[in-house]
Parts: C-alpha cells; sequence; structure tokens
C-alpha cells in the first residue's frame, strides 16, 4: 500500500511540476515576443532619430552646397564628415547588420535628397552644376568607402539616369 500511495503521489506530482513548467514556458514565450516587439520598435524609432539628425545636417549645410561651379561643396565636405564621425560613435556600441540598416537608410535619404535637386537641374544649361553635385558624391563615396557596414553604392542610385556623370564605383574606392 505504501508503494502504491509513494508512486501515486510521485506521479501526481510529476504531473503538477510538468504542467507548472509549461504553462511557464508559455508565460515566458508571450512576455518574449513582446519584448521583441519593443526591442523592434525601439531600434526603427533610434534609426528614425539618426536619420533625422543626418537630414538636419544635411538641410543646415544645403545652403552651402551652392553648385554654381564644378567642385566639392563646403556643405557636402560637412556631411561627409558628419557621417563619419556618426559611424565612428555607432560603430563601437552597435552590430554590423544595424550599422549597415542605419547607413542605407541615412544614404538613402541623401540620395532622394541629391535626385530632387538635380530633377530642377536644365540639363542644357547647368552643366556646371551636374559636375558639381558629381564631386560632392565622389567626396561622400571616398569618406565612407573605407568604414564597414556602410553601402556607399547607395548614394549614387538614379542619379545617372538624370544626367550626372560619375565615374565606377570601384575606381572612386581604390
Amino acid at each position: 500500500f505504501v508503494c502504491v500511495c509513494v508512486c501515486y503521489y510521485t506521479c501526481m506530482y510529476i504531473f503538477l511540476y510538468t504542467y507548472f513548467v509549461c504553462e511557464c514556458i508559455k508565460t515566458i514565450m508571450n512576455n518574449f515576443e513582446g519584448v521583441v516587439e519593443m526591442y523592434e520598435k525601439h531600434n526603427e524609432e533610434v534609426i528614425g532619430k539618426l536619420v533625422s539628425i543626418m537630414e538636419d545636417i544635411w538641410s543646415a549645410s544645403f545652403q552651402e552646397m551652392a553648385w554654381s561651379k564644378a567642385g566639392q561643396t563646403k556643405g557636402g565636405q560637412v556631411v561627409a564628415s558628419s557621417s563619419v564621425k556618426l559611424h565612428k560613435a555607432l560603430k563601437v556600441i552597435l552590430p554590423s547588420p544595424l550599422m549597415q540598416t542605419i547607413f542605407r537608410r541615412i544614404l538613402t535619404m541623401m540620395n532622394l535628397r541629391l535626385k530632387n535637386e538635380v530633377k530642377t537641374f536644365d540639363t542644357t544649361k547647368d552643366k556646371p552644376l551636374f559636375v558639381g553635385v558629381a564631386a560632392d558624391v565622389l567626396l561622400m563615396e571616398r569618406s565612407l568607402s573605407s568604414l564597414s557596414d556602410v553601402p556607399v553604392f547607395v548614394l549614387r542610385e538614379g542619379l545617372d539616369a538624370l544626367g550626372v556623370v560619375l565615374p565606377s564605383l570601384v575606381s572612386v574606392i581604390t
């Protein structure tokens, strides 16, 4: 009789313990999904703020991007050096995939701003403006090409179709 009682209580204990563990795992998994969502939302907010900061720097420097002559502009230099500084600050604390995402978005923003400006140029009259844009793009590419996790090719996407003539990216980096 004692053996049967011990077996019964042992089986009940194992059953209840297993049930409790399963319920704990379900709770943890439900909470984990929430934590993952919060983490992803936080990452998106941080990325958005970093892009916004670079967009503010672009806007502040845009007045100095007077592409009235063929050559690099002070505004282009400010944007390039600010991008490098941001990369150096983030590189020590963020993983590579997140760095790539951040800089892809920053360069996409810059590319869109460049394309919007170039669309206002007259291809027959504004040749120095096109050359000036190309010079700033090359400056930014050279500044960023030595940094890890920066997809520099994003900066030039679609500019050639608008009349900005750029050498191949390989010759810019080497």
